[in-house]
């Protein structure tokens, strides 16, 4: 390869990765766009939409009137968990992996569990009210969390559920979003080509070049080694005697 076609292909290439950089900056950016679901974000409905029920965390009458009520009612706003179904009994079909279940089952509400961060933020006087236990994630692995002390203080409410507030979404930001995303990683793969270095095509045929090039070495000495036997140059040796198939290998 001549010095003017290396440059050539460097120049490609340098053009090549700063493209593929300007497009994974502009999906980021769209990205934030996207999947932004603030409170900026949230508009008014003209009119309410009716959608289910809701079930949700109260305190208890007697609780609220004991010395400890005001205290109690302060960790709700932490441990609030609320749930919302099409069904008043809140039962459901579907079990966790989305398998569809013979009969309907009741759906599990607890208190919400508090993070190590979230517990360090609370009122020192709020945090004797949890204890420290380890849970298992849904994707595996164990994770430290802190557990409310008295879920019994709270009682369940079930009310009709309405929409009041709905999410913008920009169509002409999601269509933009869909078209860079090709680009990057589908049609084009110029993720995998200049940011990466490589491409699932490239890593594709390098295995196979290396599996090509090893069963060529394989074949050869297999060749060379039954050539000197047929010619007498090797000759057995007794740790190369095989006792399951009785006879040598």
């Amino acid at each position: 390869m001549s010095t003017e076609s290396r440059l050539s292909r460097s120049q490609f290439y340098f053009r090549k990765e700063k493209e593929a950089r300007r497009l994974l900056e502009r999906l980021n950016q769209l990205a934030k766009l996207r999947y932004s679901w603030r409170k900026e974000n949230l508009i008014p409905l003209e009119k309410p939409i009716r959608r289910g029920w809701i079930r949700y965390y109260v305190v208890r009458p007697d609780v609220l009137k004991s010395s400890r009520g005001k205290t109690i009612a302060k960790l709700l706003n932490y441990v609030q968990n609320p749930c919302v179904c099409a069904d008043k009994n809140f039962t459901t079909t579907r079990g966790e992996n989305g398998r569809k279940l013979k009969q309907p089952t009741p759906i599990q509400q607890n208190v919400r569990d508090l993070y190590q961060h979230e517990w360090e933020r609370l009122p020192e006087e709020l945090q004797s009210y949890f204890s420290m236990v380890e849970k298992t994630r849904r994707w595996g692995g164990p994770i430290k969390v802190f557990q409310f002390k008295y879920p019994w203080m709270y009682d369940t409410l079930v009310k009709p559920h309405y929409v009041t507030h709905a999410y913008v979404l920009h169509n002409e930001v999601i269509s933009e979003y869909e078209y860079v995303w090709d680009k990057l990683y589908n049609s084009d793969m110029m993720a995998y080509k200049y940011l990466t270095g490589r491409s699932y095509r490239d890593d594709w045929d390098r295995n196979e070049s290396k599996k090509r090039k090893l069963n060529s070495i394989i074949e050869k000495e297999t060749r060379e080694e039954v050539n000197d036997f047929n010619r007498g140059r090797r000759k057995w040796r007794d740790d190369e005697w095989s006792e399951e198939l009785g006879t040598y290998w």
